[in-house]
């Protein structure tokens, strides 16, 4: 089983992810139709919110109201095609983790990936009932509030009337899906991209342990009394051990590189949209009835755009700083075991730190400090609403 088998369950149920098996056939025109679907509710849902921001310009009360929703599936409709368009390329790096050089060597190596593919899985369940939670309660709340007073939702520009009990159920249906169907896209998106990130910190992990293990089979090899090994054979051991952790180590940067490059659009509209939905998401919380159903919706609303975000820095911080670390495991080995070719290729690897890995979306790199930094931009935001109403 993959280690991101669960990521890749959420994005297959919603459309997104087909089956390589799938390719012709029943099942393949089934989940074609059915991705179209998914498709047509999310942008048609997203298009009227659009149309609706430019009639509320004028009103501060009514573009919050309009525009947090529309901010927020702006990014989905993003994200959307942002894993059917690169699918192929974000297959490939999830099948890489089972193959050599990421595949675990020993009971260590199998003990940090079954770690991190713990944590994976536990935050895409966690994240997966946060967000299903929050939008749940909103949409009990808009039962209760609109369904009696025959108003939808949310506010949103549609292309008939809703006067009749047919027209006003069928436009209620459609945004209740699209809000279901955009919650879960963020769950699939929102739990790939740090999981990924989470798999190449412990992919880090598993290379510090093998260049240590490097003077220790080559300690073992000189000291063991059962089989005597030439000087030929140390010498093979050593460049095959010091080629192999070469590689992977190249083999890291690549797999994060690729990683960056196929989410890196969809985070930066993420990034940017956030500070406008957190605060826009803060104005409508100090609108509402505090203690109401709705108060509390958008509460878990407002928990959910900053764990969305701060998981994305907080993993991207994890992997620069365990990338920085690989030259202290690398300076901590016993260098005098080590012929001098196999010194500068250990050399080599050191220089390579001095360029850790980072995750950049434009010219904003993802990092606790550029958490803070939205965190202090939205609140800005928030002032020139409160001044301007």
């Amino acid at each position: 089983m993959s280690s991101l088998s669960y990521n890749i369950f959420v994005l297959r149920c919603l459309g997104l992810w087909y089956s390589d098996n799938w390719i012709t056939g029943f099942k393949a025109k089934v989940y074609v139709g059915y991705t179209i679907f998914i498709f047509t509710v999310v942008y048609t849902f997203t298009l009227s919110h659009l149309v609706m921001l430019y009639q509320c310009i004028h009103s501060a009360d009514d573009f919050a109201d309009a525009s947090f929703m529309l901010l927020t599936f702006l990014v989905i409709c993003r994200k959307m095609f942002n894993i059917v368009h690169n699918r192929k390329l974000i297959a490939e790096l999830v099948a890489s983790l089972k193959n050599d050089p990421f595949r675990p060597q020993d009971e260590v190596e199998s003990d940090i990936d079954k770690e991190y593919t713990w944590k994976t899985k536990l935050y895409t369940l966690v994240y997966g009932i946060l967000s299903d939670s929050t939008c749940t309660m909103l949409t009990i709340a808009s039962i209760l509030r609109d369904v009696p007073n025959r108003t939808l939702p949310f506010k949103a520009w549609l292309p008939f009337s809703i006067a009749t009990p047919t027209a006003y159920y069928f436009a209620y249906v459609h945004q209740t899906l699209g809000h279901y169907m955009g919650c879960n896209v963020n769950v699939g998106f929102d739990t790939l991209v740090p999981s990924m990130m989470m798999m190449t910190c412990a992919q880090l992990k598993i290379f510090k342990h093998r260049v240590q293990k490097i003077h220790q089979t080559l300690k073992r090899m000189k000291n063991s009394s059962l089989v005597e090994y030439s000087v030929q054979d140390q010498e093979r051991m050593e460049k095959e051990l010091v080629a192999d952790c070469a590689k992977h180590h190249i083999a890291i940067y690549q797999f994060a590189k690729f990683t960056n490059q196929s989410f890196d659009v969809s985070i930066f509209l993420q990034y940017c949209a956030s500070s406008l939905i957190l605060c826009v998401s803060t104005w409508t919380l100090s609108q509402l009835k505090p203690m109401s159903q709705e108060f509390f919706s958008f509460v878990l609303y407002l928990v959910c755009m900053l764990t969305q975000i701060f998981v994305f820095c907080r993993y991207a911080t994890e992997v620069r700083l365990e990338s920085e670390k690989i030259s202290d495991a690398v300076y901590e080995t016993d260098w005098t075991l080590l012929s001098v070719r196999a010194q500068k290729s250990l050399v080599t690897i050191m220089a390579r730190t001095l360029h850790p890995i980072e995750y950049k979306t434009g010219h904003i790199t993802l990092s606790l400090d550029s958490f803070s930094r939205l965190l202090k931009l939205s609140y800005s935001v928030l002032n020139v609403l409160q001044h301007s109403s």
